[in-house]
């Protein structure tokens, strides 16, 4: 998960009412059917543009683990809780993605948005996602198309859909079927092989 230099004037990006134009993550969720009661987690979750309303799907019988290596976007993160009325519902968890910290076979989904391309250990971040997976769990990859745009990761760093379609089955993710996340981001849907 990269370091951005400026991670409070970063965080407020991530946050934008001007990203609801192009992604909408409430509606990339009633995509996924997550749902009340389920346990899942966000990965790279930052201040919680997806974790926000993924606590608000799985209601007061869920639980969202939300996992950033950086403390300080994770004080954005609590801070964002609070405010949506979730922070019941949500684990802030100071840890990388290849070591979560998380029980094994736990979890209906996680998602990782926008992290696999900046990921240097893919491997060893595939074998978490896995673990902490229930077997019938969905592991959820959104992140930027391979194409140029005016914002958004270099070209050169993000995978296409295809790339990261193959290193997931490498990793023993089958991708079983996509969503629409908005003109610049593909959704593979995972499950444990």
């Amino acid at each position: 998960m990269s370091d951005h230099s400026d991670i409070d004037g970063f965080a407020e990006i991530l946050m934008s009412s001007d990203r609801l134009k192009w992604q909408d993550p409430k509606k990339i969720i009633r995509s996924l059917r997550v749902k009340k009661g389920m346990k899942v987690a966000d990965i790279g979750c930052g201040p919680g543009y997806f974790t926000v309303p993924l606590a608000d799907a799985v209601g007061d019988e869920g639980k969202v683990y939300a996992i950033d290596s950086s403390a300080r976007m994770l004080e954005h993160l609590r801070t964002n809780v609070n405010k949506g009325g979730v922070a019941k519902r949500v684990e802030a968890l100071h840890a990388d993605g290849v070591d979560t910290g998380i029980r094994e076979d736990i979890l209906d989904l996680v998602l990782f948005a926008n992290v696999l391309h900046d990921i240097e250990e893919k491997r060893s971040f595939l074998n978490e996602v896995r673990r902490i997976l229930k077997s019938e769990g969905r592991a959820i990859d959104l992140d930027w198309k391979n194409e140029s745009s005016d914002f958004g990761p270099p070209l050169s760093v993000r995978l296409g859909e295809d790339q990261a379609s193959r290193l997931l089955e490498r990793n023993r993710l089958k991708v079983a079927n996509t969503v629409e996340a908005g003109p610049h981001h593909y959704c593979l849907v995972c499950r444990k092989l």
